[in-house]
């Protein structure tokens, strides 16, 4: 099919999915902030002619109001449609979002699905995140609870009347109420219009990030509390900033799942003089300065081989590799922790420590006193091809299957209980490179996966240019 400029200007700027179909099967569904913008990329003469543009006779797009519930709707729109040239996207990975129903009395719930009819907010990377934020939550705004139905007598507002009053026994409240943890709708003791004025207007302000206004309609206890739980909203802020991005890397490099945990690595020398290696972290695009790490490369010196340097590091750190894939506990290293421990609230945040992976000391050691590190999702090589091809034999040489390579059940003898994926990308033309694959893949200027690859990348270049830096400063006045 052929997109004109008429065609074109009748589309919104706006976010949205939009569709390729053939004979009125979908072949192609994409998720866009810009729907204009990104059709645009398929005008004739762009670089993005493909298969599936030739093969494609029909478009329709979808507007949403915001990117989130486009990324949502594209999501259950290939779930349902099956389209041929959506491959990475068919693993049925989905990320949790919180909605809010339309309903007298709105329930409050963690969702995978979307419909048109809720609020949504998400999604978030971290399931773990979205579930404690909701039970934080629930103990300042006391929503209703999901196990009981509204029935007709429960909508007066009105306390239940004793037992043996009116012949009939009074309405049971639920267990959250008891605990103060529900308004009691479950009861009949709130109207609707009450409990949508003290619970939900407050809980949508805060979930837009309008605390202000949110803690104004709170008494001061609840304010107090509230200032307690904010850093689960602001954790859940940061993975919705991140979740777009790490849904397009999985897409766009064929990944299994979403890299939770990417690792960047970077040398830095000059002839082999104070070599060092560099490893940073970003967990749900987030980078996590607590994990990262420091090598000092010696015998080098005389010699500028980057390449035999990468190849240490890597040993090196593969030797730290963890069997376990246990998520990152998100809050074990923020501000909701302090506040935890000052205002001594285990049975009010919830505990903050038990399967974190964040600071220096959050590894298991082996049998051999060796602190083992969480094992990544994807290792991200700051160069090109040999620098990969280095990697790759390290990889395979310590018995890692590689989750991207087409070639790794011939390399890998899956001794651990993990898959890593790799890629290295060059800073001159930004070119990824894959295992498997003779050419380097090129992503658009403006991809939002390439800017977190790019982000990661960078990062590593930074701490690694930073450390050598330090080394040869303390070298001039031995």
């Amino acid at each position: 099919m052929r997109l004109t400029e008429k065609r074109l200007a009748r589309i919104p700027h706006q976010p949205g999915v939009y569709t390729f179909t053939r004979r009125g099967v979908a072949v192609y569904v994409g998720k866009a902030a810009d729907l204009r913008g990104r059709l645009a990329a398929y005008m004739p003469g762009k670089d993005w002619k493909t298969e599936m543009l030739r093969e494609a006779t029909g478009l329709t797009i979808e507007p949403t109001d915001s990117e989130l519930e486009a990324l949502l709707l594209e999501a259950n729109r290939i779930k349902a449609l099956q389209p041929k040239y959506n491959i990475s996207s068919k693993s049925g990975t989905s990320f949790l979002s919180i909605v809010i129903t339309d309903e007298e009395f709105p329930q409050v719930l963690a969702t995978r699905t979307w419909n048109p009819s809720g609020t949504y907010f998400g999604p978030f990377t971290s399931a773990h995140a979205v579930r404690e934020t909701l039970r934080a939550l629930r103990k300042i705004f006391p929503f209703r609870c999901t196990a009981q139905a509204i029935s007709p007598e429960r909508r007066g507002g009105v306390p239940s009347p004793p037992r043996g009053a009116h012949g009939r026994a009074p309405l049971r409240s639920c267990l959250y109420f008891h605990l103060g943890q529900c308004a009691g709708t479950c009861a009949g003791l709130v109207t609707a219009a009450q409990y949508r004025r003290r619970v939900i207007t407050p809980l949508v302000r805060l979930l837009k990030g309008e605390t202000t206004s949110a803690r104004r309609l709170l008494d001061a206890d609840h304010r107090a509390l509230l200032d307690a739980v904010l850093a689960h909203t602001r954790v859940l802020s940061v993975t919705e900033k991140y979740a777009a991005d790490l849904v397009e890397l999985q897409r766009v490099l064929h990944l299994p799942t979403v890299p939770h945990r990417i690792e960047g690595y970077d040398i830095s020398n000059i002839h082999g003089i104070e070599a060092v290696g560099s490893m940073v972290v970003a967990i749900d695009g987030e980078p996590t300065p607590s994990e990262y790490r420091k090598f000092k490369v010696k015998g080098w010196e005389g010699r500028s081989n980057d390449v035999g340097m990468l190849k240490e590091v890597l040993t090196r750190r593969l030797a730290h590799t963890s069997s376990s894939r246990a998520r990152v506990h998100p809050f074990a290293s923020s501000q909701a922790k302090r506040s935890a421990v000052e205002r001594s609230p285990g049975d009010w945040i919830g505990d903050f420590s038990t399967t974190s992976r964040r600071g220096r000391n959050s590894g298991r050691n082996d049998e051999e006193g060796k602190e083992q590190w969480p094992s990544p999702d994807l290792v991200l090589i700051d160069g090109g091809k040999p620098q990969l091809n280095a990697v790759l034999r390290v990889m395979r040489r310590a018995g890692i299957p590689i989750a991207n390579d087409p070639d790794h059940s011939q390399h890998s003898h899956g001794i651990r209980n993990i898959r890593i994926a790799l890629l290295a990308l060059a800073k001159r033309e930004e070119e990824i490179y894959l295992p498997g694959q003779r050419n380097p893949l090129r992503l658009p200027r403006n991809s939002p996966a390439l800017h977190l690859l790019q982000r990661v990348r960078d990062e590593a270049h930074r701490f690694a240019i930073g450390y050598h830096r330090f080394r040869r400063a303390k070298r001039l006045f031995r």
